[in-house]
């Protein structure tokens, strides 16, 4: 069964080690990956396009396409989670070594997009956007003052439970899941840059660890 990767250039390693495929296939691998996001998902480009990154026609590019599929180097993104027609997500076969942080929790949600579980959810978990987060609390919202200072103090403890909690580590590719599993009393306006910078962050620590 192949294995869903959620970091990019941790597939790019893999399908270019010793334990990777053959030239061809490694070269429509690669002009996938130059079209793909950093989470290994998102590429939608068409054949023509990948030709362009991997020096291969469109026919050479649908060949190995079709050949990654079969040998669990690629896989069509499920219906209900693609971005767009067409998506196709990294993997790697079974038999392929890889650093287990670099792969979906098979625990979490087995070869499907790493989002929370109801069991993750905080009891407290809301559908509330941040503009709602006043009236729900009851904080004035012509306080503009004092929701200043609210955001500045959630600001703190959001990046204090984004180190720290256990839960977001496994979603620590995906701004959704992690804006999805942060409590009400943690959100505010602009809660999501917060998560994004705290992804990038970690993805940039992984890339110096590799190195």
């Amino acid at each position: 069964m192949p294995k869903l990767v959620i970091n990019s250039w941790a597939w790019w390693r893999a399908y270019l080690s010793a334990q990777g495929p053959y030239r061809e296939l490694r070269l429509t691998l690669d002009g996938h990956m130059r079209c793909m996001h950093a989470n290994g998902r998102g590429c939608w480009a068409g054949a023509r396009v990948i030709g362009l990154h991997s020096g291969q026609n469109k026919d050479t590019v649908l060949e190995y396409r079709e050949r990654a599929f079969l040998e669990g180097w690629l896989m069509p993104a499920p219906p209900d989670e693609a971005e767009h027609l067409g998506e196709v997500w990294a993997c790697v076969p079974d038999h392929v070594a890889i650093n287990p942080k670099y792969l979906l929790d098979p625990s979490v949600r087995p070869h499907r997009t790493a989002r929370p579980t109801p069991s993750d959810l905080p009891p407290d978990i809301s559908l509330l956007t941040p503009e709602e987060i006043s009236d729900h609390r009851s904080e004035p919202e012509s306080d503009r003052e004092r929701k200043e200072q609210l955001a500045r103090s959630r600001r703190v403890q959001l990046r204090a439970w984004l180190a720290t909690s256990a839960t977001v580590k496994n979603y620590l590719h995906d701004v959704d899941a992690v804006a999805t599993l942060t409590p009400v009393t943690l959100r505010f306006d602009g809660f999501r840059e917060v998560i994004q910078e705290a992804i990038e962050a970690s993805s940039r620590t992984s890339r110096r660890v590799d190195d």
